[in-house]
């Protein structure tokens, strides 16, 4: 035998000997997993077919105090782009172009986010697009184009109340106003699902299998008004731009329970939109910029000096010059001696200065205090601050006589709203709130907030005195241009100059904060412009703008309308006046002509025209004046299902039919569920379920 053959057997031998020695390993290894740990291993293997998933619940809807709809849920799409793919380097400006026609924005900023994306397969350019431009997209067939069907927060009258609902991320939670500070309760908590993985990775549902449903968020009922807000709005922005200011809030209010009815802050932005305007648009002014008041803070002088019994308003105070502590005071003309209630009219800081040395510090300080500044109100939205109210042991020798006329102290404009209020109402303190009730949808349990008194400031003689001196301000004084014949008003004007940098620049903020009627208040208004180009007293700027607003909202009021004349054209609404034209498309019919008939728009639709407002002429935001007529056409059938839930049943029934569609319903009030869902296609009948949940 060869000594090449002697190795291969040798070989062959050992290699024997380890197949030999191994089966035994291999069987006892067998006999280990299939036996001994069996029933683990067949645990992990369910563990990785079978999943929890999260069934999402739905956010809440919120709604004004009449019903309407102000943010639910539709179907909406993302827009994104693989710029991988071949051939769309060759129509990615085209593509641009096309998103910009939708979107407003401009091309080059979807081209930058390409550029920035570097060699991403994904990247998102667009958010919140309606379906029928989706359709419109994937009809065209971009190269590389990505879109992906949600469910997404809306907000079907755009800017209006924008600064109050707030807006949310794209993660869906809240990022500012009541979105944010009741996000817990609007998101609810999602449910769970089991499923089964298939062998290609598939997600499938597990028929029979345990299921626990999701808690959908709370619905929220505002406090606003939806009408009385569009007019607040619009005469603030139409004030802001005559003024040529750079910004303006209003704050409508009730002074005996708090309540909020329109709150405005001007420039505004659209919370389906958030990020298409400057960051600065996103603040709210009302609650998170503390400013020096000016004369509107001599209600406090006033008031602290009379609850002390220092003052009555015939006793007469030194004005047009006089020097307190080294500091040298003068008012625009010398009144001579002047009584406490022409102090006020001619809003004269020397008059005040003396009325303020009679109160002392103490009163005045702890006035200040009662009427809430130096902290917060505890209105229900986030950013809010307490402003700045020195203790008098911080004061200096001149600070007595600076704060008596608004200086050496910042406020916000609901604090100084809020103080006004409580002398309209008799005396009382009461805490702001948005938040009118919140509804459980899964329960059916209701929460309704009860107006809550902070505390008690004055009496109510001090309170009924004030009112007559505020009285006076408007009927001889700085605000008789907020004065209406119809209407008795109260009030006071206030200019201060802006500091910046610790320095008093050649900059003005004039305000207005009144109520009415004055004897039996109903409503207490602020209005305050910012930065006003060439006139910039209050008096000019800011009271007519109060003045027509409060002409214009007495008329939406039972307890005022009957004071108010008949007449269309109002000596408090100038025919000159020019409004922005609301957006109107996507609205109901019925809706979009209530929406303006709260501006003084009239809507003009041909009589066979029903359904959905699909264009409108002149275009959102266009300037006309008041009575100008707005055309529409309408669908017969709108394209995707609409939201119905929270429109007045009559409305939704009405709207379905004139547009062909047959409608089945059950109940009455307020639809609170519809059949298909908002985005679904419109089927030949519709299943609508009203109510008062």
């Amino acid at each position: 035998m060869s000594k090449e053959s002697v190795q291969m057997r040798r070989r062959l031998l050992l290699v024997g000997l380890i197949l030999l020695l191994g089966f035994p390993i291999l069987l006892g290894r067998l006999v280990q997993i299939q036996l001994l740990e069996g029933f683990r291993w067949r645990q992990l293997g369910q563990q990785q077919a079978y999943r929890h998933v999260d069934i999402p619940a739905r956010r809440g809807a919120i709604y004004d105090s009449q019903g309407r709809v102000l943010a639910t849920l539709e179907v909406r799409y993302r827009v994104a782009v693989d710029p991988k793919v071949s051939r769309f380097a060759e129509s990615a400006s085209a593509l641009y172009n096309r998103l910009a026609q939708f979107s407003g924005r401009d091309p080059d900023f979807y081209a930058r986010r390409v550029r920035q994306a570097g060699s991403a397969r994904y990247v998102l350019l667009e958010s919140g697009l309606p379906e029928q431009e989706a359709r419109q997209l994937e009809r065209e067939r971009w190269p590389g184009l990505i879109l992906e069907r949600r469910l997404e927060r809306t907000y079907p009258y755009r800017q209006l109340a924008a600064h109050v609902l707030g807006y949310v991320n794209l993660e869906g939670n809240g990022v500012a106003g009541v979105e944010a500070y009741y996000d817990s309760l609007l998101r609810g908590h999602p449910g769970r699902r089991l499923v089964r993985r298939d062998r290609l990775g598939r997600l499938r549902p597990l028929v029979g299998a345990p299921e626990v449903e999701p808690h959908h968020g709370q619905d929220v009922v505002l406090t606003l008004d939806l009408r009385k807000q569009a007019i607040v709005e619009a005469e603030l922005a139409n004030g802001v731009r005559t003024a040529g200011a750079d910004w303006g809030v209003a704050i409508l209010m009730d002074p005996h329970t708090g309540a909020i009815r329109a709150w405005a802050v001007y420039p505004t932005y659209d919370p389906n939109r958030p990020g298409a305007v400057p960051v600065e648009w996103l603040r709210n002014r009302a609650i998170t910029d503390p400013l020096e008041p000016g004369s509107t803070f001599k209600l406090v002088t006033a008031l602290a000096a009379l609850e002390r019994g220092v003052v009555r308003p015939e006793m007469r105070f030194p004005s047009g010059f006089g020097v307190f502590r080294g500091i040298v005071m003068r008012d625009p003309e010398d009144w001579g001696a002047i009584s406490l209630a022409e102090a006020l009219a001619r809003s004269s800081n020397v008059a005040l200065a003396h009325v303020a040395e009679r109160a002392g510090k103490g009163a005045l300080y702890q006035m200040a205090r009662n009427l809430g500044f130096g902290s917060r109100t505890g209105i229900d939205l986030p950013g809010e601050v307490g402003g700045r109210l020195k203790k008098p042991s911080q004061w200096s020798g001149t600070t007595l006589y600076w704060m008596a006329i608004g200086y050496e102290v910042a406020v916000t404009p609901l604090q100084l709203l809020c103080a006004y209020a409580a002398v309209a109402n008799g005396g009382l303190l009461m805490r702001p709130y948005l938040v009118a009730e919140r509804r459980d949808p899964n329960t059916g349990r209701r929460w309704i907030t009860r107006p809550q008194v902070t505390r008690r400031v004055c009496s109510p003689e001090s309170a009924r005195i004030m009112r007559e001196l505020l009285m006076q301000v408007v009927e001889r004084g700085t605000g008789v241009r907020a004065r209406l014949e119809e209407l008795s008003v109260a009030g006071k004007t206030g200019t201060a100059k802006v500091v910046q940098e610790g320095r008093y620049e050649a900059q003005y903020r004039a305000m207005f904060v009144g109520f009415f009627p004055a004897q039996e208040p109903r409503a207490v208004l602020l209005v305050m412009i910012g930065h006003p180009r060439g006139a910039y007293y209050a008096g000019e700027v800011v009271a007519p703008v109060f003045r027509r607003i409060a002409y214009r909202l007495g008329g939406l009021m039972p307890d005022v309308q009957r004071l108010l004349a008949s007449s269309a054209q109002a000596d408090g609404y100038p025919a000159e006046a020019r409004l922005p034209v609301p957006n109107l498309v996507g609205l109901p019919l019925e809706q979009a002509q209530e929406l303006c008939a709260a501006l003084y728009l009239k809507l003009e639709a041909s009589e066979e025209e029903a359904g959905w407002v699909q264009e409108q002429q002149p275009r959102p935001g266009t300037l006309v004046p008041v009575g100008s007529a707005v055309r529409v056409r309408s669908l017969r059938r709108p394209g995707p299902m609409p939201e119905l839930v929270g429109l007045p049943l009559r409305w939704a029934v009405e709207a379905l039919e004139r547009s062909g569609v047959r409608v089945r319903w059950e109940g009455w009030g307020k639809v609170v569920r519809q059949e298909p869902n908002p985005g679904a296609a419109i089927p030949p009948r519709v299943h609508l379920i009203a109510g008062w949940k």
